[in-house]
Parts: structure tokens; C-alpha cells; sequence
């Protein structure tokens, strides 16, 4: 008889579950149906098929088992609509859990339920579960929802605090849909490969939904880790030797032209001696525009003997690019002024010691010269401030390992001369 009672259960449980999936869906196509129907008698009977379906009970069978004493029900959040069947499957009313959903959707985005932990409140009336209280313990932040009177009031329980956890890269989906996207950008903007175990360092808030955010990666490769840092500004991702990773700087050539002499040792052109030449030479018209290839500071501009009118920018990582032979100097390009890339800071000319028109483009970087050739990107870097700051942020979030005391060793009495002494 047992096992009869349990099967007709297990078929209308089925059945009420199968007929509110189906209300669902004829409730997307309601209008389709009706308005698409052609006589009126089949239109009257899809209206009725529609309302039939779209009934549902009042009361969502219960397994016959369950502990009227319980007040306290444990679920897990794979996704957002997870949670909803969860809560309908333990007999809670669908108003309710629509109720819930809502406010949800209003502190926290489903993304961030993944994985969390539900702890439910409340009380058994009959075979319905009367929710009080939902307390969310997820990756990084807890809250509460107080169900009462038909309105969910969220109590956020996080506080602002920076953690560390060490992850394996099998258990990575655990992590946030966010903390997964974020992690394999920074895993590829590193350049590190086969990265089996790595550490994440999230910060969280105590502000109401304000969900933690990824600062930190250790990678651990090899003996010394590698250590990448976002601050909370998102100002950008830097790693421990203060180099920006997600910007690179494509360097441009300030001139269309054809290049006439390249860099290196050569014949010169007027003197016919062998010298070396600290640059490129390309070719154009007097007057042609001459950009920046990168954002700088300008640094000198003036007239040299043997360049002629002269422009010295400073760019990042400390390169030095310079412009001789201009015919005249753009408004605006002056000693400390900051430029941006393109921006035209002269016009090609044939000033200085110059057969013809054309633009004397050179790159220095630590008084050493540089073949502009050589050079397609920029990376950048943070100053000396920014690298103290960096420095103090990646211990917030480096486990520091405690120093162990070393006990001093008692020395032993020598008995032979306690004796003597006795």
C-alpha cells in the first residue's frame, strides 16, 4: 500500500510540474494562438485549452516525508533559475518566489549566485514552507533577505576586507562567471602557459550589492611566481615590475615618405666620409605634416647647427624620439608641453645640414641610440609612487608566512661539577 501511495505521488507531482512548464510556455504565445486562430469556435475552444493550462494549483505537492518541526531548509545556487525551482520544489507559493526573484534581480546579478550557498527560514503550514528569511553565502559576500508582509528587505553582511584563495586550474568554473572571464584575459595578457595552480586576490565591500572585485593573480610558474594587480580604480592591469599589460601603444611613423637612408654606418652625403647615422631618413615634400608616434612631453625645441630646427620628445619606458631638419615648428610645441599621438608638432623642411627636404627620425633610450625601426609598441609603466603603491597592495594579498621562534636550547648542567661543588 506504502509503495502504491508513493507512486501516485510520484505521478501527480509529475503531472503539476508538467502542466505549469507547459502554462509557461503557452503563456509566451498566448497572443500568437488567438489572434492566428480562423473561425471563432476555435478561437473560443484555444482560450479555454490556454486557461486550462495556465491554472495552476494552490498547493505544490510536498514529499510525504518531511519534518514539520524543520525550520531551517540548505539548497545550492547553480544558476539563477535554479534557485526559483528549488525554493517551488520545496512547496513554497509562486508569488512568493516571484517576490524573491525580483529583489534578487534588484541587489545582485544571477552571474554572481552561481555556487552560493542558501540557508531558508521559516516555518511548515501544512504542506507549504513559509519563508522568513533567506540568508545567500556566496564567493566573497553574504546577505540576507527578511521575507515579511509580501516584501523582501536585504541586510548586507560583507565588509570591506581584502582575501586570498588558492585555486587549481580544473576547479576554476567555481569561481564567478567574472573572476573566470577576468582570470584567463589576465592568464593570456601574461604570456604564461600549462599554469596549473595559481591564487586570486578579491576584494569585498560594504556597500549594499557591491559585489568583490578581482586586484590580484599569482601565477605560479617555475620558482618565482608571477604577480599581476589591478588596483580599484581600474586603472589597469600591471604586473610586479610595474609594467601595463593591457595597453600597448602601436608606434606610427611621423611621416609618409620614402625612406632615403637607413640607420647604422654609411658614406655621408656632403661630407663623403664614413660616419655612423643615429636615425632614418624619409624623404617628403617641404611642408608635409610630421606627427608624434606616441603621447609625450616635449623636452627641447630649438635650432642645433647640424640638425637644424630640433624637437626632442620624451615617451614612455623612458624612450627619447627626436626630429631634425624641420622647416618650422607647429603652434603650441613648446619646452614641457604634453603632446598626444598624432599630434603635429612640425613641417618637413631642409634646415641644418640637409641636401634636400626630408625628416631626420632618431630614437634614444638611456643615452643609447636606438634604430627606429626596431621599435613597434610601448609599453607602460608605473612611476616610483605607483610602484610603492604596488608593492604595498600585493602584500595585502601575498600570504605572509609567519616567522617561526627559535627555542633556545637549555645547556646541561655538568653533573660532575654539581657533585664537586656539593
Amino acid at each position: 500500500m506504502r509503495v502504491l501511495n508513493l507512486f501516485i505521488y510520484e505521478v501527480r507531482f509529475w503531472l503539476v510540474n508538467t502542466l505549469i512548464s507547459v502554462a509557461n510556455l503557452f503563456s509566451y504565445y498566448k497572443t500568437f494562438i488567438v489572434s492566428n486562430t480562423p473561425s471563432a469556435l476555435i478561437r473560443i475552444l484555444s482560450v479555454l485549452m490556454i486557461h486550462i493550462l495556465l491554472y495552476q494549483p494552490k498547493q505544490i505537492v510536498k514529499p510525504l516525508e518531511f519534518n514539520v518541526s524543520q525550520t531551517c531548509l540548505y539548497t545550492h545556487v547553480f544558476d539563477g533559475e535554479s534557485l526559483e525551482v528549488a525554493l517551488a520544489q520545496y512547496g513554497v507559493d509562486l508569488q512568493i518566489v516571484q517576490n524573491i526573484a525580483q529583489s534578487l534581480r534588484n541587489i545582485v546579478s544571477y552571474e554572481w549566485l552561481k555556487g552560493s550557498k542558501v540557508n531558508v527560514q521559516g516555518k511548515w503550514i501544512g504542506p507549504r514552507f513559509l519563508i522568513t528569511e533567506l540568508q545567500f553565502n556566496g564567493f566573497g559576500y553574504s546577505f540576507s533577505l527578511i521575507y515579511k508582509n509580501g516584501e523582501c528587505v536585504p541586510i548586507w553582511n560583507t565588509k570591506h576586507k581584502c582575501h586570498h584563495k588558492n585555486i587549481t586550474t580544473k576547479n576554476l568554473n567555481n569561481l564567478p562567471t567574472h573572476f573566470v572571464q577576468k582570470v584567463r584575459r589576465w592568464m593570456k595578457l601574461s604570456g604564461c602557459k600549462n599554469v596549473k595552480n595559481f591564487t586570486v586576490g578579491y576584494t569585498t565591500y560594504d556597500k549594499l550589492g557591491k559585489m568583490p572585485t578581482l586586484n590580484f593573480l599569482e601565477l605560479k610558474v617555475g620558482k618565482t611566481p608571477v604577480h599581476l594587480v589591478e588596483f580599484e580604480n581600474k586603472s589597469g592591469v600591471f604586473n610586479e615590475k610595474g609594467k601595463r599589460l593591457d595597453k600597448i601603444e602601436q608606434l606610427e611613423m611621423p611621416v609618409v615618405g620614402r625612406i632615403s637612408s637607413r640607420y647604422g654606418f654609411r658614406i655621408h652625403p656632403i661630407f663623403k666620409t664614413r660616419r655612423f647615422h643615429d636615425g632614418i631618413d624619409i624623404a617628403a615634400k617641404t611642408g608635409t605634416k610630421i606627427i608624434t608616434p606616441a603621447d609625450g612631453i616635449v623636452k627641447k625645441v630649438d635650432y642645433m647647427s647640424g640638425y637644424g630646427n630640433y624637437v626632442e620628445i620624451e615617451h614612455a619606458e623612458g624612450l627619447i624620439t627626436f626630429y631634425g631638419h624641420l622647416h618650422k615648428f607647429a603652434r603650441g610645441i613648446h619646452k614641457g608641453s604634453k603632446i598626444t599621438k598624432g599630434t603635429i608638432i612640425g613641417y618637413v623642411g631642409s634646415t641644418g645640414i640637409a641636401t634636400s627636404a626630408h625628416l631626420h627620425y632618431g630614437m634614444r633610450k638611456k643615452k643609447n641610440s636606438i634604430n627606429p625601426q626596431s621599435v613597434k609598441c610601448l609599453f607602460e609603466y608605473l612611476d616610483v609612487k605607483g610602484m610603492k603603491k604596488l608593492k604595498e597592495y600585493i602584500k595585502k594579498f601575498v600570504p605572509q608566512e609567519k616567522p617561526v621562534k627559535k627555542v633556545k636550547k637549555q645547556k646541561k648542567q655538568n653533573l660532575d661539577g654539581l657533585f664537586e661543588s656539593l
